[in-house]
C-alpha cells in the first residue's frame, strides 16, 4: 500500500464560530439540480500532520489511535452532514453518489466496532470526515482542459519524441504553489444515476463561472460574445478519463473522494477560448497557468493526487495520437 499523502503543507485557517468570514471559505451553488461546492482558497483543505505506520486495514495496528478532526468553520457553511454518523445517514434524502453507485467489492467493510465506513485507501490518522461533507464516499468532479503547446508563431505545434507536447490548465496559489486541476465537490440529486450528469455539470459550472467573471467586468466584449460552453462541449474532444477512488490528502478514515475526471482536449488553436478559461478560474487566491503535463516543474509543485491524474491524462492523450 502506498504511503499516506503529504498532509503537512499548510496549516488550515484558524476559523471559529465567531468568525463572520468563515463560511466564505467555501463556495456553494445549486447547478443542474445538483449541489456543487469548492474551496475558495488553495490551502483551506490541508490536514494536520499525523504519522501513520500501518495504512492497510487488513493488518492489525494495536497502537493506532485516529484523531478526530472537525474544523469549526465548515459546519456553518450549509454543506456538511451531521457530525453523528447514524443520524447523518438517516437524514439523507437520497444517495449523494447517485442511484447506480455500488460500493466496489474490494473496498473494506465497515468498522466492526463503530459501524462507520472505512476509507479504501487505508488509515489516515484522522477519524470522521474532516473537511469533507459526507460520511463515506464524496462525489467529486475534476475538469482537465488540454491543448497542444505551440511555438511563438502560435501556429506550429511543439513536438517531442514524435508526438505533440500537451499542456493542461492548472490553478495554483498566488505564490506559485499547490498546482491542481479545477475540481468541485458534488451531491447528486435523488433522480440522478451518477453517471450521465457530467456533461451538463461541466456546462453549468462553466456558465456560472463565466457569469461571475462577467459581473466582475473581467471579460472583454469579444469574450462575452464567445460561446465558451459550446466550445468546450462540442468544439473540444470531451471524454471521461477516470471514475473511482482518489487517494488524496483530504481523505479521512471514514470519508474519502470518489472522482470523475473529465477531459476537454482542444486540437485547434483557440486563443479567445483559452483566454476566457484563464480568467474564469482566476480569483483573489488562485492564479492559472498552462503547464506541460510531463514537466519537472509540475512534478515538483502539483498536488500529489492531481499529479497522478496528469500521468493518466498524458497516457490517454498520447495513446490516441
Amino acid at each position: 500500500m502506498k504511503p499516506a499523502p503529504d498532509r503537512n503543507m499548510l496549516t488550515p485557517p484558524n476559523a471559529t464560530e465567531e468568525d463572520p468570514l468563515a463560511p466564505e471559505l467555501l463556495a456553494h451553488y445549486k447547478l443542474a439540480d445538483h449541489d456543487v461546492a469548492w474551496f475558495r482558497m488553495p490551502h483551506v483543505d490541508r490536514m494536520p500532520l499525523h504519522a501513520v505506520t500501518e495504512r492497510d486495514w487488513k493488518r492489525p495496528a494495536s497502537d493506532y489511535r485516529a484523531q478526530r478532526f472537525d474544523p469549526v468553520y465548515v459546519k456553518s457553511a450549509g454543506w456538511y452532514e451531521i457530525v453523528d454518523y447514524y443520524e447523518a445517514i438517516r437524514s439523507r434524502g437520497s444517495q449523494p453518489m447517485g442511484l447506480r453507485w455500488r460500493q466496489p467489492s474490494d473496498y473494506p467493510s465497515d468498522d466492526p466496532e463503530s459501524g462507520w465506513p472505512r476509507n479504501p485507501g487505508g488509515r489516515t490518522g484522522h477519524a470522521g470526515c474532516g473537511h469533507l461533507a459526507l460520511w463515506g464516499p464524496n462525489p467529486t468532479l475534476m475538469l482537465t482542459f488540454t491543448r497542444f503547446k505551440r511555438n511563438k508563431d502560435s501556429q506550429t505545434i511543439c513536438m517531442a519524441g514524435g508526438k505533440p507536447v500537451i499542456e493542461a490548465l492548472f490553478m495554483h496559489s498566488r505564490d506559485g504553489q499547490y498546482y491542481q486541476f479545477p475540481w468541485f465537490f458534488l451531491k447528486h440529486n435523488r433522480n440522478c444515476d451518477g453517471n450521465t450528469c457530467q456533461p451538463i455539470l461541466l456546462a453549468s459550472v462553466l456558465h456560472l463561472l463565466t457569469q461571475l467573471a462577467n459581473q466582475s467586468s473581467m471579460l472583454t466584449a469579444a469574450e462575452k460574445e464567445a460561446k465558451l460552453v459550446t466550445a468546450c462541449t462540442r468544439g473540444a474532444k470531451m471524454k471521461t478519463l477516470y471514475k473511482g477512488y482518489l487517494d488524496d490528502a483530504i481523505n479521512c478514515d471514514n470519508a474519502w473522494l470518489e472522482v470523475a475526471v473529465i477531459n476537454c482536449q482542444f486540437n485547434e488553436n483557440k486563443p479567445l477560448i483559452f483566454g476566457i478559461l484563464e480568467k474564469i478560474f482566476c480569483s483573489d487566491y488562485f492564479a492559472v497557468e498552462w503547464v506541460e503535463l510531463n514537466s519537472q516543474f509540475l512534478i515538483d509543485r502539483a498536488r500529489e493526487s492531481h499529479k497522478e491524474v496528469s500521468v493518466k491524462l498524458l497516457d490517454m492523450l498520447n495513446s490516441s495520437m
